[in-house]
């Protein structure tokens, strides 16, 4: 008898329970994910309307303060290397994989990211700058080689890619990506060779 009654009153209260609405879910109007590199002072954003991701691509808008990185023009010194060619094109090339969106190349521009020609004594054991100067975005190492860890750098701090193994490559979901027009973003590794022996 005590165990009809029980499940009795198990019942009753699973009936009880399902009746009851679920709180009803909130929606933003514009999406709300972010990068590591957006910041709270960053309020720019906020005045020009997101607009939405395309689901065909990992991700949607990608800004300097205000401005669609889709707006700059990849600069390359006037003698580029070989290898500050291969870190612009990978620059190209992943920044299209990510957003579905070609950034040209050209001799100059008004809104600029410059890929290499900017050596600076201070950076050494292929040490690179990721900055912001004015309008400009600027990726530049002590060597050609450390351009290119900046490139990867970039593409993997603020634009999100992941290189987990040799042939499996992938970038977070992120609906919209700010980068702060305060970037000064310098790293010098303490030793001078990346590769064991």
């Amino acid at each position: 008898m005590k165990r009809i009654l029980a499940i009795v009153l198990c019942l009753a209260m699973l009936l009880v329970g399902c009746g009851k609405k679920a709180p009803a879910e909130t929606t933003a109007s514009t999406p709300t994910a972010t990068s590591s590199a957006t910041t709270a002072a960053d309020t720019t954003a906020a005045t020009t309307p997101i607009p939405p991701r395309d689901p065909a691509y990992n991700v949607g808008e990608i800004r300097i303060g205000d401005v669609s990185l889709y707006e700059y023009k990849v600069v390359l010194p006037a003698e580029a290397t070989e290898q500050e060619i291969f870190a612009a094109d990978e620059l190209i090339k992943y920044i299209e994989l990510a957003t579905g969106k070609t950034l040209e190349k050209a001799e100059s521009a008004d809104k600029a990211i410059y890929v290499g020609g900017y050596p600076d004594e201070a950076l050494v054991n292929d040490g690179f700058d990721i900055k912001v100067v004015g309008d400009d975005l600027i990726i530049s190492g002590s060597s050609d080689t450390g351009t290119l860890y900046g490139v990867y750098t970039f593409l993997e701090e603020y634009v999100g890619w992941r290189w987990l193994d040799g042939d499996y490559e992938i970038v977070k979901v992120n609906d919209f990506i700010q980068i702060p027009l305060d970037t000064n973003d310098r790293q010098v590794p303490p030793f001078w060779c990346r590769q064991a022996n």
